[in-house]
């Protein structure tokens, strides 16, 4: 279902694709104001239902605002941003075109990178079905924040994300209790660590 959704959304959004840039006015707590101020009028809504693969990871209910589209280094992203009650951004999902890897993502999207500021843990994630997905999460027990990075595939094997080298479906920055919520029976393991500090040393 998700693949059919992006699918649309790249064809519907194609004429704008080259015409925004990645901006940390679309990180987490940014107030929409801002966002308007920044980018004007949404390109158009993204409803997520319950019984949605989005919804199971843990991404809110109801409609999103699809607000920019980014093509750093010839690669093409649909981002899609949820308000919350206080009208501040308190979610976003990032759908890649193309093959993008999650150090790509990392590199190219500043609202990704700056919950990574301080030491990420990097966590292997199996949910029941076997399938792996890493999650990005911080050390620093004040972030309420953290970063998910999923899979997905047309044909019967899943595409597992199991490094920063994997290439990635769909990104989501969400709030530590929403995804933990969701992921209960999930096993999980940390492999490493990861920071936006230490990526920009290299």
């Amino acid at each position: 279902m998700r693949i059919v959704i992006y699918l649309c959304a790249v064809l519907f959004f194609g004429p704008v694709l080259f015409s925004q840039a990645p901006s940390s006015k679309l990180s987490i707590g940014t107030p929409k104001s801002s966002v308007d101020a920044a980018f004007g009028k949404r390109f158009g809504p993204f409803r997520v239902e319950a019984n949605d693969d989005n919804a199971s990871i843990g991404a809110t209910t109801g409609v999103w605002d699809v607000y920019h589209l980014t093509a750093p280094h010839d690669r093409m992203y649909v981002t899609i941003v949820h308000f919350g009650t206080n009208q501040l951004i308190d979610s976003l999902m990032l759908m890649p075109a193309g093959k993008t890897s999650v150090a790509q993502i990392m590199a190219d999207q500043p609202a990704f990178a700056s919950v990574c500021k301080a030491d990420c843990e990097l966590v292997l994630v199996t949910n029941k079905a076997g399938n792996r997905s890493l999650l990005l999460r911080p050390k620093d027990s004040n972030t309420d924040d953290v970063l998910y990075f999923d899979g997905d595939s047309a044909t019967l094997k899943w595409a597992s994300v199991t490094s920063m080298d994997s290439v990635v479906s769909w990104a989501y920055a969400l709030s530590k209790s929403a995804f933990e919520s969701h992921h209960q029976s999930a096993d999980d393991r940390v492999i490493g660590h990861w920071s936006s500090g230490l990526a920009a040393g290299k």
